[in-house]
């Protein structure tokens, strides 16, 4: 017999740290065509520190919000552990 299988909404701390992975990724995404743009595109660099500094910082924020990730899915693991 077939059962199927719930797919439940993440919980709270694997969504914020999937939605700090997903800003994080716009907003590096985002310095690197600035970055390009300004180089080979308009051949100023203007600006540029600025958008090596928005990539840095997002760099970091995506690091922390993978570690966030990975607590919450050891956290998870520790209960299912506990309740068995």
């Amino acid at each position: 017999m077939f059962t199927p299988i719930s797919i439940q909404t993440p919980p709270p701390a694997m969504r914020s740290g999937l939605n700090g992975i997903h800003k994080a990724s716009d907003a590096m995404n985002k310095a690197s065509l600035n970055i390009v743009q300004k180089t080979f595109e308009d051949g100023h660099t203007n600006g540029l520190i600025e958008d090596f500094v928005e990539l840095k910082k997002n760099q970091t924020l995506f690091n922390a919000s993978g570690k966030v990730i990975q607590i919450a899915n050891r956290t998870s693991g520790s209960l299912i552990d506990i309740l068995a």
